[in-house]
C-alpha cells in the first residue's frame, strides 16, 4: 500500500469466537505507528509518506482517534519534505526552484511532563538544506557530464552541508497533537522551501 493506493484501517472487537468490525477508517495507511495515552483513550500516532521518481517525497505525522466521528478521526500535525534523486534528463531547474533538502528522524519520545494525563511528543530530527543557486546548478551539471547518461538519476543530497539537529515538540490534546509555537515556526519556515504542489497535498 502507498498514498496512491491507500488501504483501510479496521477497528475490531473480539466477541465469543469471532471478530466484529466496529469502525472503518478508509484511505489510510498505518505503516509506522506508536501508542500515546490520554486520560480517557489511547491514540495512534503514525507517520506515512509519498514520493515520485526524480521529484522528492513528502513525509507527514498524524493521529488517529477512533473515538471521534467518521471524517474527523485523523489529524496531520507535521509535514517534512526531502529531495530524492534528480534526473539529468530533466535538468537543474528543479534544484534552482527549491534547492536540496534532507532529513532523518533520530528518535521520538512520548512523556506526560506536565502531569495532565495527555502525553506530549518530542521528535528529534537531523536536517540539512542548500538553497537553489548558480553554484549548485553548475555542480549538478558537471556531475551529469561525468556520467554522460541523459536519464541518469543523481542523488542531489551530496551537495548538502552537514545536518543540524532539531527537537520538534508537540503538545498533547485530547484527540491529537499540536506543535508548540517554536516548532510551528520551524515547520512553516521549512515548508517555504518545499514544492508547494507536494506541501499542499496533505
Amino acid at each position: 500500500m502507498n498514498d496512491a493506493t491507500p488501504g483501510n484501517v479496521l477497528l475490531v472487537e473480539r466477541h465469543a469466537d469471532a471478530w466484529r468490525v466496529t469502525a472503518v477508517e478508509p484511505a489510510t495507511n498505518l505503516a509506522h505507528c506508536w501508542l500515546s495515552t490520554r486520560i480517557d483513550r489511547t491514540l495512534l500516532v503514525c507517520s506515512d509518506n509519498v514520493g515520485a521518481y526524480g521529484d522528492g517525497s513528502l513525509w507527514w505525522n498524524f493521529t488517529l482517534d477512533f473515538s471521534r466521528p467518521p471524517g474527523k478521526r485523523t489529524h496531520v500535525f507535521s509535514k517534512l519534505f526531502k529531495t530524492g534523486g534528480v534526473s539529468c534528463a530533466h535538468g537543474a531547474e528543479f534544484l534552482v526552484e527549491q534547492g536540496v533538502t534532507d532529513f532523518e528522524t533520530v528518535s521520538q519520545h512520548f512523556a506526560d511532563s506536565d502531569g495532565d494525563g495527555e502525553e506530549e511528543l518530542t521528535l528529534t530530527i537531523e536536517r540539512a538544506y542548500a538553497p537553489g543557486s548558480a553554484t549548485l546548478t553548475k555542480k549538478f551539471q558537471a556531475l551529469c557530464r561525468q556520467h554522460q547518461e541523459g536519464d541518469q538519476l543523481l542523488d542531489a543530497r551530496m551537495f548538502l552541508p552537514p545536518k543540524k539537529r532539531f527537537e520538534l515538540k508537540f503538545q498533547g490534546e485530547a484527540s491529537t497533537l499540536v506543535p508548540t509555537p517554536e516548532t510551528q515556526r520551524l515547520l512553516e519556515e521549512w515548508g517555504q522551501t518545499a514544492p508547494q504542489a507536494w506541501w499542499n497535498s496533505r
